[in-house]
């Protein structure tokens, strides 16, 4: 459970959601206790733990509300600023790249990317790989 744990903290960056995300982990290996086979325990866990949380960032929301204003309003103006430079870099991107590497950021797998788009996996694996060294060079100044 220690180790669960810290992989929770380290996926999560918060203690309240790592805590619960560990919480309802726990709950689904008891739930699918039936599907261990006598490998790695460890593992199995920590594969339900990471599905459990791509589940749940793929359709989050994050709202985050501040009493401060100032700290509010500077990390807008930062954030606005970089968004803007991510947002101008990708569409820099060709569309069949900007298509493929856009559904990896939205959290979607491979596997997933290949049968939405009717591609072979190499395909997405290397439109992926293309239009992430294109957006390294354009925002190095974020590194």
């Amino acid at each position: 459970m220690p180790t669960l744990l810290l992989q929770a903290h380290t996926l999560m960056h918060n203690d309240c959601d790592a805590e619960d995300l560990l919480q309802d982990t726990l709950l689904l290996i008891l739930e699918k206790r039936s599907t261990y086979v006598n490998n790695n325990f460890g593992a199995w866990a920590y594969a339900l733990l990471y599905n459990l949380w791509r589940n749940i960032t793929r359709h989050r929301n994050d709202v985050v509300y501040s009493d401060n204003l100032s700290e509010y309003e500077r990390c807008y103006h930062n954030n606005i600023e970089k968004e803007y430079d991510i947002r101008h870099s990708l569409a820099t991107v060709s569309h069949k790249h900007r298509s493929t590497i856009g559904l990896y950021l939205q959290g979607y797998q491979y596997d997933e990317i290949a049968q939405q788009q009717a591609l072979e996996m190499g395909t997405v694996k290397s439109r992926i790989s293309r239009a992430r060294k294109h957006l390294q060079s354009l925002l190095q100044e974020y590194r």
